[in-house]
């Protein structure tokens, strides 16, 4: 997908500026072509993309609105909308990761202590890890529908989003065996959530080491 623009760039009621636009992965780069101050209008700062006939308008939630001027404001608009929108995937993902971090913890303290509670107890605990592995798997639904194609597309991977897939059906997997563990069964509920920590931290960690930044680097 093209990413560099001939463009006049206008920001507010300013007067429009020639130059050259960037789409970067992480934000909207502009250089006048008369040596002026570069601008740099990061992508959270973009609500709104609207394209017409020969401009492409930025709604923003802080700053001036941009109109942007090009022959090719069609091809821009949409590498932009696409730019934005990965962006807003790529920060949802990242938060979601932190609260199923958060989440695996305390239930890994719960889950060690099973042997010591009693049924009714255990069956609470049981209950609130379907509950988090049932999001997993949707959260890992939504990464395959609007990460990972991008990841196919934007770099070539096709190998890392292999390997990414391959995680998940594992991960399903063992989401089934949980959900189908006995309630009376702690060693087994233990054993099965183990399992699928180890699998969801690693799983994790290579999206946040690996494939998030090289969505970001381009």
């Amino acid at each position: 997908m093209k990413t560099t623009y001939f463009v006049n760039w206008q920001a507010g009621s300013g007067s429009a500026v020639a130059g050259v636009l960037e789409v970067k992965p992480a934000a909207i780069v502009f250089t006048p072509a008369d040596g002026g101050a570069v601008a740099a209008v990061p992508l959270a700062d973009v609500q709104i993309v609207r394209v017409c006939p020969s401009t492409v308008e930025l709604d923003r939630q802080s700053g001036d609105p941009i109109s942007i001027e090009s022959v090719a404001a069609g091809a821009l608009g949409t590498s932009l909308d696409t730019a934005v929108k990965l962006a807003e995937t790529l920060r949802s993902l990242r938060s979601e990761h932190h609260r199923i971090d958060e989440e695996l913890g305390d239930l890994r303290v719960a889950v060690d202590c099973l042997a010591d509670l009693t049924n009714v107890r255990g069956c609470e605990i049981g209950l609130l890890a379907t509950d988090l592995m049932r999001r997993v798997v949707h959260h890992g639904q939504v990464e395959e529908r609007e990460l990972y194609p991008a990841v196919a597309r934007l770099l070539g991977c096709e190998s890392l989003v292999e390997a990414m897939l391959f995680d998940h059906r594992a991960i399903e997997g063992e989401v089934r065996d949980l959900i189908h563990v006995d309630s009376g069964d702690p060693a087994g509920l233990a054993c099965v959530f183990h399992r699928l920590d180890a699998l969801l931290t690693t799983h994790i960690a290579k999206e946040e080491a690996i494939v998030f930044p090289l969505l970001e680097l381009g």
